[in-house]
């Protein structure tokens, strides 16, 4: 893994995490839609780091970004620093 791909993976780590601490504060006083959107969101995160440590996510083509701000943008409304990640690895992928 070269120092690109190890920042890319600490990203998505920070945004794994983001999405962690959202999802237990839903799963005590959230509405079950937001668990459901974390859990979608925690496993394509999952899937994506996975790639990126066995080097087998594909570089982008015309500054394509992953779509991390889109998908989790359908749900995230209110979790700025969520969504600045999803933002930061969506335009630091598109730039590889």
């Amino acid at each position: 893994m070269d120092a690109c791909d190890l920042h890319l993976g600490q990203l998505i780590q920070s945004a794994m995490d983001e999405c962690r601490r959202i999802q237990e504060s839903a799963e005590s006083n959230g509405p079950v839609w937001l668990v459901d959107s974390t859990n979608e969101a925690i496993s394509a995160m999952t899937g994506y780091l996975e790639s990126v440590r066995t080097s087998q996510l594909p570089r982008p083509s015309d500054g394509a970004g992953l779509g991390f701000s889109r998908g989790i943008g359908e749900w995230a409304d209110g979790y700025e620093h969520l969504m600045a990640l999803a933002y930061e690895i969506d335009r630091y992928y598109s730039e590889l």
